[in-house]
C-alpha cells in the first residue's frame, strides 16, 4: 500500500514508511521485519487441566488443619470484590509455600486454572506471568514464534486474569508489596473473579493498602511438631520419644523446613532423636565461626541443621555433597536430572543419579520422577539450602568451576540462533545466565579466584541471554548481557574481542526493541574501538559497519546507509566472494536503503540478483529466499505493478506457511499478510486491507507494546485506509492520537509524524478547511525538499497532494503549475505508465481549460 506521507511518503510493506529529521533524511522500517503473536487473551479458554503448577505435594501437611481452613474461608469471603486476595506471611522455613501449595492441590478442581509465580523481585514476577502466558498460548511458544519480550507476555498473561475467571494464582514469597501492586490492581477489577494467594515474609501495613488480607503462619504448635518428628524419623509413639522430639522440636524451633531435615536424617541413619540433639549442639562453633555473612535470624535453627546433615554425607559420601555446592550455584529452579549428567560416561552419570537420591533422601533436594521440561526427572534445591550451602563451601572456586563445567558441557555447542535447539535451551538458558548472579560468582578476592572458569561462566550465559533474546524477551536478555559485559570489561578490558562482541549484540538487543537511537550510538562505540585494535577489515569491524548502517536506514538516514553497504559490500566481495551468505546479506540490505531514497528500479534490479543466487544456493523455500522475493515484490508494488505484486506476496505467504506448519501467526507469515494489505489497499480492495491491518496491529500492540514503531507505523496505515474510505472522523480520531504518540516516541518530527500530518492535512482538506490544509502542506513541502530534493517520490507525492488543496480552493493556475511540476518529475522518477504518473495527469486534465 501507500500511506501518502510528506513528499509522497510511501509506506509500504512490513512497517515501510517515510522519515525525516530536521536535518537530511527520511526513515523507512524495514519491510523485512517479522512479528507474531499470540491470540487476544479473551479468545485462549482456560487450559484442559487446571493444575499449572510445576510441582504437587509429595508429603502430608502437619498441624495445618485450621489454617487450611481459614485460608479457604478468607478467600471466598472476599467482601463483595470480584477477587480474594490473601497473603500468608511469617517467618522463612515456617511452611508458607508447603501451605500454599497444599491449598492448591486440595481445591484445584474448584478452579479452572491454577497457576504459580515465583514473586521474590519484580524480573520474577514479569517472567513468571511470562511463562504462565506461554502455557495459555502454546502457540507463542511454537517454533519462532515468540512474544516480544518478557513484559509483553506479562501484560499479555495478566489481561487473560481480567478476561477470564475461577483462577487461583499464587504468588510465591513476594519480598516488597510494591513489585506486585501494579498486577493486583488489574486483576483487581476482573468482573468474573479469582484468587490471589500471597507467600511473604513481610508483615507490612502496605497489604491493607493493597486490599489483600494477611493472616501470619506462625511456626508449628509443639504437639504438632512432635508429631512431625514422630512420623519423618520412624521413631516408636513412646513417652519417652515424645519427650525427646519435644527437646529437639524447641532446639529447631518448631520451624517445618528444620524438622523436615531432622527427621529425614535420622530416618536414613537410623539415629535417635536424642542423638541427633546431640551433633546439633556440636554443631554451632562451626557454623558461626566461618566468617560469613550473617544469615537472617530464622534460618539459624536450619543452617545448624544442615551442617549436620552435610557432615554426615561427606563422610559416607562425600561426592553428594559437591553435587550439593553445585546445585547451589545453578538457579533456584527446575535443574533437570539430564544437565547433570550430560556428556559423563554411563557409570559416572550413575554416581550422579545416586548423589542425587542420597540428598533426596534427607530432604535436602526434592526429586521429580518427570516434568514438562524434563521426562527423565529434574531436582530442585530450596533456596535456603542453596543460601546456606554457599556460605558453608569451604573451596567456592572448586564449585563454582564445577557448576560452570555442568553448564558447559550441554551449552557449548548449542547455537541459540539455530531454533531445533531450543528445546535444550528452555531448560538449561536460565542456569547458563545465574552464573553470572552476583550472589553465585565467588569473590574475585578469593585466593582461589579462577578467572578462566569465570570466563566459561560468561560465554555460557552469554549463549543463554542470546536465547532469551530470540525468545523475544528483550529486555530480560539486554540485562543478562550488561552482566556478562561487566565480567569480560574486567577480565579482558575494553579492547578485547569478546568484550566488544558482547558490546555490540547489546547494541543489537537495544536495536530490536525499538530504541534505534540508542543502538546508534552503541554501534558506533563498538566501531570505533573495533578499528583501533583490530582493523578496518577485521569480520567482527566489517559486521559492526554493516549493523550500523542498518541502524541509519532504520532512523531514515538513507543516503549514509546506502554509503556504508556500499563499502561494506565492497570488503566482502573482496575478501568473502560474491556467494558468500554475508555478501548477499549486505546487498539485500542495500536494496533495502536504496528503496528508502525512492531509487525504486535500482533497488529491484538488486534484489532480483541476490534473489537468483538465494534460489541457487538455498533453495526456494530457504528462509533468506523468501525474504529476499517478499522485498522484491515490495518494490514491485511501488514501481505500480500491483497485480504482479499481489501475486508475488500470495506465493511467498504459500512458501512461508509452508516452512512455519501453516502457522498463520508466524512473525514471517504475518509479515507477509501486512505487506499483502498494502497491495489490497492499492487495488481498491479497501475493505480487506483494513481487516488485514487491524489483525497485524493487534498482535503488535499485544507483542511489541503500544509504542513500539512496527506498532505506530501499522495505526498509520489504518488512519490512511479509513480516510480512503471516505470516514475522515474515523481517521481523524486514529490519527490524532497517533501524533501524540509518536512526537512521544520520536522526540522529534521524523518521517512516521511527517507521514500522519499530510494525513491529518488531506483530512482538514475533505472536511472543507481550505486554509489549514494549504498551510500544512506548505510547510511539509519546505521541510521536505531540503532534505530529500524535488523529485523524490515522497516530495512529489506531497506536492500532489498540495496541488489538490490549492484546486479545491479555487487556485486553478497555481494547480496547473505545481501538477505539471509533479507530472515531469513523476515520468522522470516513475515511468508514464506508472499509476501515480497516471493519477497527477488526470486530475491535470480535470483543471479547468486542461
Amino acid at each position: 500500500m501507500t500511506a501518502t506521507g510528506p513528499g509522497n511518503v510511501t509506506a509500504a510493506g512490513d512497517g515501510s514508511f517515510a522519515a525525516r529529521d530536521v536535518t537530511n533524511s527520511h526513515i523507512h522500517v524495514g519491510d523485512d521485519f517479522h512479528v507474531q503473536g499470540p491470540r487476544h487473551p479473551s479468545e485462549v479458554p482456560p487450559p484442559k487441566h487446571p493444575w499449572q503448577v510445576p510441582v504437587t505435594p509429595k508429603t502430608a501437611l502437619f498441624g495445618r488443619e485450621e489454617e487450611l481452613a481459614a485460608l479457604r474461608r478468607s478467600l471466598l469471603d472476599s467482601g463483595g470484590t470480584a477477587i480474594g486476595q490473601q497473603a500468608v506471611h511469617g517467618l522463612g522455613g515456617v511452611g508458607k509455600t508447603t501451605l500454599a501449595l497444599h491449598y492448591a492441590w486440595l481445591h484445584h478442581t474448584d478452579y479452572a486454572l491454577v497457576a504459580w509465580v515465583t514473586a521474590d523481585d519484580p524480573n520474577s514476577v514479569v517472567q513468571g506471568l511470562a511463562h504462565l502466558a506461554l502455557v495459555l498460548e502454546p502457540a507463542a511458544s511454537a517454533r519462532g514464534a515468540s512474544f516480544a519480550d518478557d513484559g509483553a507476555a506479562a501484560v499479555w498473561a495478566r489481561q487473560w486474569l481480567q478476561d477470564h475467571g475461577d483462577w487461583l494464582l499464587i504468588l510465591d514469597n513476594v519480598e516488597d508489596p510494591r513489585d506486585v501492586q501494579e498486577l493486583l490492581s488489574h486483576v483487581g477489577t476482573a468482573g468474573a473473579g479469582g484468587h490471589v494467594l500471597i507467600t511473604t515474609r513481610r508483615a507490612t501495613p502496605a497489604w491493607d493498602e493493597l486490599g489483600v488480607r494477611t493472616v501470619l503462619l506462625d511456626v508449628l504448635d509443639r504437639s504438632a511438631s512432635v508429631e512431625l518428628l514422630l512420623n519423618l524419623s520412624g521413631r516408636p509413639d513412646t513417652a519417652q520419644e515424645r519427650r525427646e522430639a519435644a527437646a529437639l522440636a524447641e532446639e529447631l524451633g518448631d520451624l517445618p523446613l528444620a524438622l523436615k531435615q531432622a527427621g529425614a536424617y535420622t530416618a536414613s541413619i537410623g539415629a535417635s532423636l536424642a542423638e541427633y540433639r546431640a551433633l546439633l549442639a556440636a554443631a554451632p562453633a562451626r557454623l558461626y565461626g566461618k566468617g560469613a555473612p550473617a544469615l537472617a535470624d530464622e534460618a539459624v535453627a536450619v543452617r545448624r541443621t544442615w551442617q549436620v546433615t552435610v557432615e554426615r554425607i561427606a563422610r559416607d559420601q562425600p561426592s553428594a555433597v559437591l553435587l550439593l555446592g553445585v546445585l547451589a550455584r545453578l538457579s533456584p529452579d527446575l535443574v533437570p536430572v539430564s544437565v547433570l549428567v550430560a556428556g559423563k560416561p554411563v557409570l559416572e552419570a550413575l554416581d550422579v543419579r545416586e548423589d542425587l537420591a542420597l540428598l533426596a533422601s534427607y530432604s535436602l533436594l526434592t526429586f521429580y520422577p518427570r516434568t514438562d521440561i524434563a521426562p527423565g526427572g529434574a531436582v530442585i534445591v530450596h533456596r535456603l539450602v542453596q543460601a546456606i550451602t554457599r556460605l558453608d563451601d569451604e573451596n567456592p572456586a572448586e564449585t563454582y568451576r564445577r557448576a560452570v563445567d555442568v553448564v558447559d558441557a550441554v551449552t557449548r555447542d548449542l547455537d541459540p540462533e539455530d531454533s531445533g535447539t531450543w528445546p535444550v535451551w528452555r531448560t538449561v538458558s536460565e542456569h547458563a545466565t545465574h552464573l553470572l548472579a552476583e550472589e553465585v560468582v565467588p569473590d574475585p578476592a578469593h585466593p582461589e579466584h579462577d578467572g578462566a572458569t569465570a570466563l566459561r561462566a560468561a560465554a555460557a550465559a552469554h549463549r543463554g541471554a542470546w536465547f532469551v533474546h530470540r525468545s523475544g524477551l528483550h529486555r530480560q536478555a539486554e540485562e543478562q548481557l550488561n552482566r556478562v559485559l561487566g565480567l569480560r570489561r574486567r577480565l579482558l578490558g575494553d579492547e578485547h574481542r569478546l568484550t566488544l562482541r558482547t558490546a555490540h549484540d547489546l547494541a543489537r538487543v537495544v536495536r530490536d526493541a525499538g530504541r534505534w537511537p540508542e543502538a546508534q550510538e552503541r554501534f558506533e562505540t563498538v566501531l570505533a574501538t573495533q578499528r583501533e585494535h583490530l582493523g578496518e577489515e577485521d569480520a567482527d569491524t566489517v559486521t559492526s559497519r554493516s549493523r550500523l548502517a542498518g541502524v541509519l536506514r532504520l532512523r531514515g538516514e538513507f543516503t549514509p546507509a546506502v554509503r556504508e553497504f556500499r563499502s561494506v559490500l565492497e570488503v566482502r566481495e573482496r575478501t568473502l566472494g560474491s556467494d558468500h551468505v554475508d555478501t548477499l546479506s549486505t546487498r539485500h540490505s542495500l536494496a533495502l536503503a536504496l528503496r528508502g531514497l525512492g531509487r525504486w528500479a535500482e533497488a529491484a534490479d538488486e534484489y532480483r540478483e541476490v534473489l537468483a543466487k538465494r534460489t541457487e544456493l538455498l533453495g526456494p523455500d530457504d528462509p533468506e529466499t523468501l525474504a529476499t522475493r517478499n522485498q522484491l515484490a515490495v518494490v514491485l508494488r511501488d514501481l505500480g505493478h500491483f497485480a504482479e505484486a499481489k501475486l508475488e506476496f500470495e506465493e511467498v505467504l504459500e512458501g512461508r506457511l509452508r516452512a512455519h506448519d501453516g502457522n498463520q501467526h508466524h512473525r514471517d507469515v504475518l509479515s507477509t499478510r501486512n505487506q499483502l494489505a498494502g497491495v489490497l489497499a492499492r487495488l481498491g480492495e479497501l475493505a480487506a486491507a483494513e481487516t488485514q491491518w487491524r489483525e497485524v496491529v493487534q498482535i503488535r500492540q499485544r507483542v511489541l507494546g503500544p509504542t513500539h514503531p512496527y506498532t505506530l507505523i501499522v495505526r498509520q496505515h489504518l488512519g490512511k485506509v479509513r480516510l480512503e474510505q471516505d470516514d475522515p472522523d474515523g481517521a481523524a480520531e486514529e490519527l490524532e492520537d497517533l501524533l501524540a504518540v509518536q512526537r512521544r516516541v520520536y522526540g522529534r518530527d521524523n518521517d512516521q509524524v511527517f507521514g500522519t500530518r499530510v494525513l491529518l492535512a488531506r483530512i482538514a482538506l475533505a472536511r472543507g478547511r481550505h486554509d489549514l490544509a494549504l498551510g500544512e502542506f506548505a510547510a511539509l513541502l519546505q521541510e521536505q525538499r531540503l532534505a530529500l530534493g524535488e523529485d523524490h517520490p515522497y516530495v512529489l507525492e506531497t506536492l500532489f497532494q498540495h496541488a489538490l488543496a490549492r484546486r479545491a480552493a479555487g487556485d486553478a493556475a497555481g494547480a496547473r503549475e505545481e501538477l505539471n511540476a509533479v507530472v515531469a518529475g513523476r515520468v522522470r522518477q516513475l515511468g508514464e505508465d506508472h499509476p501515480d504518473t497516471g493519477a497527477a495527469t488526470d486530475a491535470l486534465a480535470s483543471l479547468p481549460g486542461g
